[in-house]
């Protein structure tokens, strides 16, 4: 702990350094607790305040100025440490081109030919750095904190855990932890109370920003075992809401409201149509939480679709319309939920 004010700082490579990105066996953070505050910092083109490998800093009213910075880093956050994870391209999460992603590519309801050339650019840029994780993260090109990746990611580790128990209970004890830490980091950083809702993260030049798009990611919190009541009523209100998510077939990638809801077929994915993937994800979460009878009404709902269209990969959620690929196993997941739902019988 300790703070750094009324410096003034000229002509450096960088002003102010809380920590930086190499770190020893065993070191989870440089510093903690630490305050930047009242300083003036000016020249310093590699960046003006860095923290990497932080926890619990703040940096506040402090004043950097230098124009001409290529690389524009007035302030820049790396490995942050809170407990969110982060992606480095819009593939590793599955969810390719959803409008929780625009922002970062300073997009506004792009068509695909707006989209896709800058996923293969991330690979070429990528590959010149031979996959150097560090050097990928700090360039900032997509480092992105998707909530319902988070969430998800947090969920697994406590199914790891319940596995664990029949064969270590130390293992146990270990994943429990994980899964305690990162259900946290969600729900404290990821809530947004002025929106009512979930959101998720960005870095670029050195800042952390927020991507807001109301998309199938903001619902998936709900899977948390350790979700506050208010925020699961207000998830709940969203998936019944008929302009948002309760549409005829939900539940779509895409809430209704949105102004990038597309929900036909498209060459950008993950715009508005219904996945079985998703609607699965948001249906266990439902039912974790004792919300029977809503998760029941979209099964409903689903078991029609799929009476009515056959197996697809992702579907119209005004129409039940299939699109994508025809019989595509992972849509078959439906049949977890009739098992659990006792709609087949048990020796199937």
């Amino acid at each position: 702990d300790c703070v750094i004010e009324r410096n003034v700082i000229i002509d450096c490579d960088s002003g102010i350094c809380l920590g930086n990105s190499h770190r020893g066996p065993g070191t989870r953070v440089h510093c903690t607790g630490c305050i930047v505050r009242n300083n003036f910092v000016t020249r310093c083109p590699e960046q003006g305040i860095l923290a990497d490998y932080t926890r619990n800093c703040k940096i506040v009213h402090n004043t950097i100025h230098h124009p001409g910075a290529r690389l524009k880093r007035l302030i820049r956050l790396v490995h942050d440490n809170d407990g969110l994870v982060s992606i480095t391209h819009p593939w590793e999460s599955g969810i390719d081109a959803s409008p929780t992603y625009d922002p970062v590519f300073r997009l506004n309801n792009p068509r695909w030919y707006d989209v896709y050339p800058r996923f293969w650019k991330l690979h070429f840029i990528y590959h010149k750095l031979h996959w150097n994780q560090q050097a990928i993260l700090g360039g900032e090109w997509f480092n992105v904190e998707d909530v319902g990746l988070c969430s998800v990611y947090a969920d697994g580790w406590g199914v790891l855990a319940l596995l664990a128990r029949e064969f270590d209970a130390k293992l146990a004890i270990r994943c429990h932890d994980r899964n305690r830490k990162y259900q946290e980091a969600v729900i404290h950083k990821c809530w947004n109370d002025e929106r009512k809702q979930f959101v998720s993260y960005f870095h670029q030049a050195g800042v952390e920003k927020i991507s807001s798009a109301e998309t199938v990611q903001t619902l998936l919190p709900i899977l948390l075992d350790d979700l506050p009541k208010d925020m699961q009523l207000q998830l709940i209100s969203k998936i019944t809401d008929p302009e948002k998510f309760s549409l005829p077939y939900p539940i779509p990638s895409v809430a209704k409201s949105e102004a990038t809801f597309n929900p036909h077929k498209s060459r950008l994915l993950w715009r508005g149509p219904m996945w079985p993937s998703t609607t699965w994800l948001v249906m266990e979460g439902l039912l974790k939480h004792g919300f029977k009878t809503e998760a029941e009404a979209i099964l409903d709902r689903w078991i029609e679709m799929y009476l009515q269209s056959g197996i697809w990969e992702y579907y119209n959620p005004l129409t039940g319309k299939g699109l994508g690929q025809k019989y595509l196993g992972m849509s078959t997941i439906i049949v977890d939920m009739l098992h659990r739902s006792k709609r087949v019988p048990n020796q199937l």
